[in-house]
């Protein structure tokens, strides 16, 4: 074996590792979520305390991608887990924010697309425009924690920034749209290994496919991480 395949392999492993341990500080730092999903059923009644408890989804997400693009952590889980969750203090006093609203339009949102599809006589054709709202909040959202990664930012500049790069980026937003479409087909033929990698995994593709356009964007703001 050769050392270019020798390093190849081995960067893999240490990618693949570094996947699990993130999707495992992920779980931990949405703990009481996860304890909700599998004690309280998702109705109309508790979706205000799945509001609540989500509120650690977001500034997760945020710390998620902060620990896989510090090359410095390697493959060591102490200072992995130190990385992670300092990341995980800073962007939770605006991520928790940025998240609820995302969660609270999205949800707006999808009761709106069951009402047109069941009480309207022509709410077929409202579904095209609600889901394509529903698509283009969640492109936002990536945005969002992408600015949050990089910067440090408010509320209101985060979601400016978060709309201009909508805007200005075009074709990296229709690949956050296949990035999406990927994960739900992961989600459908895969569960059982989706579960353990589409979260840190989908980070990871996400911060690959936009690092260029961040790269040239810090180069245009005086406050950045």
């Amino acid at each position: 074996m050769n050392q270019h395949r020798k390093n190849f392999i081995y960067t893999g492993i240490q990618i693949a590792w570094r996947l699990i341990l993130g999707n495992i500080f992920f779980l931990i730092s949405n703990l009481v979520l996860l304890i909700l999903s599998f004690s309280v059923k998702f109705t109309l009644m508790t979706t205000i305390f799945y509001l609540v408890a989500s509120i650690t989804v977001f500034p997760s997400l945020v710390a998620l991608v902060s620990y896989l693009r510090n090359d410095e952590v390697e493959d060591k889980i102490g200072l992995g887990a130190k990385v992670y969750f300092n990341s995980f203090k800073d962007a939770f006093k605006t991520g928790w924010q940025s998240g609820l609203i995302y969660e609270v339009v999205i949800i707006f949102l999808l009761v709106d697309i069951a009402s047109a599809n069941k009480l309207m006589k022509n709410g077929q054709f409202f579904l095209p425009l609600l889901m394509l709202l529903v698509v283009l909040t969640l492109i936002h959202a990536m945005w969002n924690l992408l600015v949050q990664n990089y910067f440090y930012v408010d509320l209101k500049e985060g979601f400016t920034f978060a709309t201009k790069l909508l805007m200005k980026k075009p074709l990296v937003s229709l690949m956050m749209i296949l990035l999406i479409f990927g994960d739900y087909i992961s989600f459908k033929m895969f569960p059982q290994y989706a579960v353990l990698f589409i979260i840190p995994l989908t980070a990871y593709v996400l911060w690959k496919m936009t690092l260029k356009d961040f790269t040239l964007l810090k180069q245009e703001v005086v406050i950045k991480k």
